[in-house]
């Protein structure tokens, strides 16, 4: 069952079902299980709220094109991932894995406090995608594979029609 980035002809509830099958699965991987997203570790709290620039500067130290490469996982395939870089030091995912990162690297060095983030299952321009919503100085910003660094979640929502089916995951 697929229910990754790009997939326009399956079902609503056949995406949701495998979009929670394959964070069970990444959440039962060796070496993974430790993950945010699968509700098993202990982040350090933020020492203070951070701006959305200094937000910004953080996702970019390990998010730009020198470190991050979109990759599908191929048709007819699906597979959630905490994306490592490879031997060039690149991470390559497509949007779950992107959100699965994002979520855990900014959790884990405290950027991000409990009660401001969620990963989104939705569709994006009619294809399903994956999205993390982040909340930085009062306001929604919207973190994926077309909006790297944070957008506006309005203003995201409005150019590319975002449509939320449900929230996987929130810390």
């Amino acid at each position: 069952m697929l229910s990754g980035c790009g997939i326009q002809d399956i079902k609503e509830h056949f995406y949701t079902e495998s979009a929670k099958t394959e964070l069970s699965k990444l959440c039962n991987r060796e070496g993974d299980s430790k993950l945010v997203v699968c509700n098993n570790f202990e982040a350090p709290d933020p020492e203070r709220d951070l701006t959305i620039d200094e937000f910004r500067e953080i996702a970019s130290s390990y998010l730009d094109s020198a470190h991050y490469e979109y990759k599908s996982d191929g048709e007819g395939k699906d597979k959630y991932s905490y994306m490592r870089p490879d031997a060039d030091g690149i991470m390559r995912g497509d949007c779950e894995d992107f959100v699965v990162m994002i979520i855990q690297r900014m959790v884990m060095d405290g950027s991000i406090k409990k009660g401001s983030v969620k990963w989104i299952y939705g569709k994006a321009n009619g294809d399903f995608h994956a999205w993390t919503i982040i909340v930085i100085e009062g306001k929604e910003y919207i973190f994926d594979t077309v909006s790297w660094f944070g957008r506006p979640l309005q203003e995201a929502y409005e150019e590319y029609d975002y449509q939320e089916i449900e929230s996987l995951f929130s810390y």
